[in-house]
């Protein structure tokens, strides 16, 4: 007996009508074997150092290592950050407004793979902002440009 039809057995007919109808989103349609050696230091000095601004403002920073296979979701950006921006203005006090960053770390003309495509794809889709950096400084740039 499958998953599906322990589903339907267990009368969960709706659960398995709504995972098994509907095609998965980010599905991985480029595996590759994971290899340590392919991971360029800049990448994991990219990752370490956002790690530590994240850190140091206070934010939250999911955050998907590039030294072991990942185990999210196939394509998920490497940072999801829940970041926030202090507003003020209009005779109100100043207030937290949150910020959600998605944020794909590459090396230096490294590409998105078609899973990274479609999982940016379907986050713009809702209204998400991706970004796409190759350097610490890349980031610094954002987060300029954001005025976090």
């Amino acid at each position: 007996m499958n998953t599906e039809e322990m589903l339907i057995a267990k009368g969960y007919r709706k659960i398995a009508e709504h995972v098994y109808s509907k095609p998965p989103v980010c599905v991985e349609t480029d595996a590759q074997p994971f290899d340590r050696a392919t991971t360029s230091p800049r990448e994991s000095e990219t990752h370490d150092a956002i790690m530590a601004e994240c850190r140091r403002r206070g934010w939250l920073a999911i955050h998907s290592r590039v030294d072991i296979a990942s185990s999210v979701t196939v394509g998920v950006p490497d940072f999801v950050i829940a970041a926030s921006q202090t507003v003020s203005g209009h005779g109100l006090p100043p207030y937290k407004e949150p910020v959600t960053l998605y944020v794909e770390c590459k090396r230096p003309g490294g590409k998105l793979r078609p899973s990274q495509q479609a999982c940016r794809a379907q986050l713009e889709q809702n209204g998400h902002f991706y970004y796409i950096v190759y350097s610490f400084a890349d980031f610094e740039s954002i987060l300029r440009d954001l005025n976090l």
